[in-house]
This record gives structure tokens, sequence and C-alpha cells, in this order.
């Protein structure tokens, strides 16, 4: 009893080659499927992050816009900006600055690709094509290009 030995198959090279490349591609395609799921998990994310900017979701932005467009007309009449190259209403500046961080974060959102660009652009295109037309001198004067350049870099890219 003393001299038994457990023998063990001995493969050959080519049943090993053949282990270690299903073992290559298993891991391969494993790969592969986890890149596909990252991928449509973060273009869904990019939707729904989208679809989170609808102007209607935010009360205070509706609040200002509305109140912009009615103190001066800009959806209606382009010869408001005559008025706007001046001071600017006291009482409106807060809405004016609500409205230009609104559109400005959403500028820069999409200029590093956190949203999905055309849903963005079919759903408020218009609201900001306009409202960058009406107050783009406000926008550019006294060193806020430097803060709004997402914002006017996205208007010169949309309104044409």
């Amino acid at each position: 009893m003393l001299g038994v030995a457990i023998q063990v198959a001995e493969f050959s090279p080519s049943v090993i080659d053949f282990f270690q490349i299903v073992a290559s591609l298993a891991a391969a395609a494993s790969a592969i499927f986890a890149g596909i799921h990252i991928y449509r998990d973060t273009h869904w994310r990019k939707i729904a992050r989208t679809l989170s900017h609808s102007p209607y979701r935010n009360e205070e932005f509706l609040k200002a816009i509305r109140q912009l467009e009615h103190r001066y007309q800009c959806f209606e009449d382009r010869k408001s900006n005559q008025v706007i190259t001046g001071k600017i209403d006291k009482t409106l500046t807060k809405d004016l600055v609500l409205a230009a961080n609104y559109f400005g974060q959403m500028a820069t959102e999409l200029e590093n690709g956190l949203l999905h660009e055309n849903i963005a652009k079919s759903s408020l295109k218009w609201r900001f094509v306009k409202f960058c037309s009406v107050f783009e001198d406000w926008l550019t004067r006294d060193g806020r290009h430097e803060i709004y350049k997402d914002t006017l870099s996205l208007y010169r890219r949309w309104k044409g």
C-alpha cells in the first residue's frame, strides 16, 4: 500500500491550448457585453437627464422667463433689443440672471456631453435662441462673455 500512486491524466498541449482559447474568448465576450451595457446605461441616463431639464419642471425658471417675455415681448418683437441694450429694469435683473444661468447650465452640460443634444434642441431651441437673440448684448457685456461662453457658443450653433 505504500507504493500506490495516484495517476493524473496528462493532456496534450493542443487540449490545453484549446481551453486557453475558450477561456480567452469567454473573457472577451464578457468584456464586450459589459461595454454594451455601460453604453446603453449611459445613453438612457443622458436622455433622462435631458428630460429633467424641461422648463416645465422648473417653476422658478418659468416664472422668470415669462416675466422677461411679457416685459420685453421678446418672442414677438425683435426691436426689443433696442430697449435691452440700455439699462435693464432693476426689477427684472433677477429674472434675467436666473434665466441666463438656467440656459448657461444647460449649454455647459451639452458642451460636456452630459445631455442628449437632439432632445434638448427639439424641446428648448426656440425659447433658447429667442432669449439669446434678445439678450445677446447683455450676455457679452461687462465680462459676462466668459461666464456665458458655452451659452453663446450653443446659441451660434443652434441659430444657424
